[in-house]
């Protein structure tokens, strides 16, 4: 596979004390150092906030915050979707608001707020530099749903409730964002390492520590395969908290949409086939897996670093490379597609769409949940 620096970098810090060699655990030594100074600040942030001395906003309507302990990669965004198409299935008014991580400009007239509509619910608002490519990938996919983003939450939600006739306002990726009051706290866990490497930032990738779990309301914990992993991850879990609900959903492929002209394929289409495959997330084996899960054949791999923006360059050298290795074509992540402009590629090039699925004892647990904080 194809590691740019940035992904190597990633991908060690992600390593468990155990794993590393001796000339690794000198490196990873100065980061265990800074780990401890972030944790301590971290925990005089928290005191502030439960002590009052940094104040708590809170917005006129429902807030639901979906969020994760560590860096990405564990399904938080397919889960603010299910949350606002749980929302508006029973009719409910939702509206999404995100930081937008990783957007690059905005336009001049927004830039004394800093705040930006990416989506009025029925039509897309901005280009994807300004707007990150994760709430792209909600105002594509959610119709009726308004996406604001901005790097005040609060300006960000105000505003969504002035444009828009809201009832309830998902908080993205917000729960560290402890400035904002919320009614409903659902944290997103991969089964696989639920805490990373045990260590915070930079020498892990835990934005806090375990801890931290106390102040979910419901956890869902993604990509567990068997009985066992999940009854694993619960007992991990239940050491921090022991009242929230927890239950278990999965990545389920959907179906396979061109990048050129929006033609879309059933799964069925890659199996046999030979692909180059092509994403910058923060898991990009979970990605391989996918497409060999659906029997395609991975000609080669080519991964960067989350949220990474490509160049013309960058496409010109993937459409080579499926050129080269006589492929059927190029596939990335859906996640990826929003930050690629369709006309630098050279080959065929499709993403792979995704959902969030919920095991099935959980998706009562999940419906009641927000339909008790509904009402209460």
């Amino acid at each position: 596979m194809n590691k740019p620096w940035r992904l190597r970098i990633q991908q060690f810090l992600e390593k468990e004390d155990r794993d590393l060699k001796l000339w690794q655990k000198l490196c990873h030594a100065p980061l265990v150092l800074l780990s401890q100074i972030y944790l301590a600040a971290i925990h005089c942030r928290q005191m502030a906030y439960r002590l009052g001395l940094r104040p708590v906003a809170k917005l006129p309507c429902r807030v639901i915050c979906v969020g994760n302990l560590t860096v990405g990669g564990t399904g938080k965004t397919p889960t603010v979707e299910l949350v606002c198409r749980t929302l508006q299935h029973r009719g409910e008014q939702v509206g999404i608001i995100s930081r937008g991580y990783g957007r690059h400009t905005f336009p001049a007239s927004q830039k004394s707020s800093d705040v930006l509509v990416v989506s009025d619910g029925r039509r897309v608002c901005a280009p994807v530099q300004a707007a990150g490519d994760e709430p792209m990938m909600l105002a594509r996919r959610l119709s009726g749903v308004p996406v604001v983003v901005g790097k005040s939450r609060l300006r960000a939600g105000q505003e969504a409730l002035r444009r828009f006739n809201l009832k309830t306002l998902v908080l993205d990726d917000g729960f560290q964002h402890l400035h904002l009051a919320r009614d409903v706290n659902i944290l997103v866990l991969d089964g696989r390492k639920p805490f990373g490497n045990g260590h915070c930032l930079p020498a892990g990738s835990l934005r806090e520590p375990p801890q931290a779990l106390m102040r979910a309301d419901l956890i869902l914990v993604t990509r567990t395969s068997t009985q066992e992993d999940r009854q694993r991850v619960e007992k991990e879990i239940r050491r921090y908290n022991s009242k929230a609900p927890v239950i278990f959903g999965n990545h389920k492929p959907r179906d396979l949409m061109s990048l050129q002209t929006d033609q879309t394929l059933p799964l069925s289409a890659l199996a046999g086939k030979s692909v180059v495959a092509l994403c910058g997330i923060a898991d990009p084996g979970a990605f391989l897996a996918t497409l060999r899960s659906l029997s395609a054949e991975i000609a080669e791999a080519m991964a960067f670093a989350d949220h990474h923006w490509y160049s013309a360059a960058e496409l010109r050298q993937a459409s080579k490379r499926v050129l080269a290795t006589k492929s059927w074509g190029l596939v990335t992540t859906e996640k990826d597609a929003v930050r690629m402009q369709p006309q630098w590629l050279q080959c065929p090039a499709w993403m792979l769409r995704v959902d969030m699925v919920l095991l099935a004892d959980g998706k009562k647990l999940w419906e009641e949940r927000l339909k008790e904080q509904r009402e209460g």
